[in-house]
């Protein structure tokens, strides 16, 4: 009977691997990390799946830009109705300060600001509702909470919604101040 090899690297079942090196990567996860390098992944757009389906070409520039455009609204708006914010890491440091006096100049800047971002998300909350549910829900997934659109269905939801944006956006442009 032999010893038993206490440092073999083993499968899950128990039995030692035949593999010569577990850490080696596949010729196949080379090329695509190779790929990946080369397609240009330092560019920070990379860091969130619209900016993923925008360098692979998935949507269009106008559609992007409504994207980013959508997400800062969305964020805004929650500032503005004082929502609480999304879990993140304890700060350890003192973070001072106390939202500004409503009738100081700050204050009423603020107000302001707040009353713009509200109606501004109003709006584009209208232009959604008008392409469609499924085009509110895809949007909001993937702009606002960051969610890879699932199957072909929702990327033309995503496309339609972003675009329904855009064009909301550019018409009110052209029309002007009110």
């Amino acid at each position: 009977m032999s010893r038993r090899k206490h440092l073999a690297v083993r499968s899950p079942c128990g039995r030692i691997s035949r593999s010569a090196n577990p850490e080696l990567m596949s010729p196949a996860e080379v090329h695509r990390l190779v790929s990946a390098a080369q397609a240009g992944l330092r560019d920070p757009v990379w860091s969130s799946e619209i900016g993923r389906l925008h360098l692979q070409g998935k949507i269009t520039s106008s559609q992007f830009a409504a994207a980013k455009r959508w997400s800062a609204l969305v964020a805004a708006y929650s500032d503005a109705c004082c929502s609480p914010r999304p879990p993140q890491t304890m700060s350890l440091d003192a973070a001072g300060g106390t939202s500004a006096d409503p009738d100081s100049a700050t204050g009423i800047r603020e107000a302001q600001r707040h009353e713009r971002s509200v109606e501004s998300y109003l709006e584009g909350r209208t232009a959604l509702r008008l392409a469609g549910s499924a085009a509110e829900r895809v949007v909001d997934s993937v702009c606002v909470q960051d969610r890879a659109p699932a199957g072909l269905h929702e990327l033309d939801a995503l496309r339609t919604g972003l675009q329904s944006l855009s064009t909301w956006w550019s018409a009110r442009r052209k029309a002007g101040p009110r």
